[in-house]
């Protein structure tokens, strides 16, 4: 079973996924595996945000940080 996530906000963030580098942002990421990931969000010059996130079931996930 698959979901997808949506992170539009901040923008030119590098997106991981399990330590994986995904995208940049805007990002918007379908048929994503249903379970549970790390999320981690970088950008020069800001901390890092790192949570844990749940896909789930033909559903979007969408993040604001």
């Amino acid at each position: 079973m698959f979901g997808s996530f949506v992170i539009e906000q901040p923008k030119e963030c590098r997106v991981y996924l399990d330590s994986l580098y995904v995208a940049d942002t805007p990002l918007r990421l379908d048929l994503v595996r249903v379970g549970q990931y790390q999320l981690t969000v970088t950008k020069s010059g800001y901390r890092d945000f790192v949570s844990q996130i749940e896909i789930e079931p033909v559903s979007y996930t969408h993040l604001t940080l």
